[in-house]
């Protein structure tokens, strides 16, 4: 299996994957269907990336779901050399990004689909990539074209 670049996915370990009972279902179920989903607060309205059980802001226990726009800019990103295991040698090396979706509000890690060498510019902005497996999709990042 390839990514959209065509460099191999990293497989020789488990994915991540939705537990049918986890607080982050809603998350995975719309990466399926290409979709950005946070968790929002039905009391103070916060929202927030990972989900929790409670607001991190109010602690209330109640929340909803709610589509976020699938871009954002770039926060952090990180350049990783060194293989996890053996298998991964030819995957290296990879970006890891954290991508500011809502300022202030919410972050996301991902991947950073082929990212180009040397430095990338902080507060560049990023689409997100959805990356189909058969148990799960994982939201990935690019940066977006002539800064759309």
């Amino acid at each position: 299996m390839s990514d959209r670049s065509g460099r191999p996915v990293l497989t020789d370990g488990p994915l991540p994957s939705p537990r049918p009972d986890g607080v982050d279902q809603p998350y995975w179920a719309a990466a399926r269907e290409e979709r950005l989903a946070v968790q929002r607060c039905d009391d103070c309205g916060r929202r927030q990336f990972p989900p929790e059980s409670f607001c991190r802001h109010c602690r209330s226990t109640t929340s909803s779901w709610v589509d976020v726009e699938p871009a954002g800019t770039l926060f952090s990103w990180a350049r990783v050399w060194h293989p996890l295991t053996p298998s991964q040698a030819g995957d290296v090396p990879f970006v890891i990004c954290v991508v500011d979706v809502l300022p202030g509000e919410v972050r996301v890690l991902g991947n950073l689909v082929d990212p180009p060498e040397g430095d990338l510019p902080i507060g560049a902005p990023v689409r997100a990539v959805f990356e189909h497996h058969d148990e799960v999709t994982l939201v990935q990042w690019e940066l977006a074209p002539d800064g759309a």
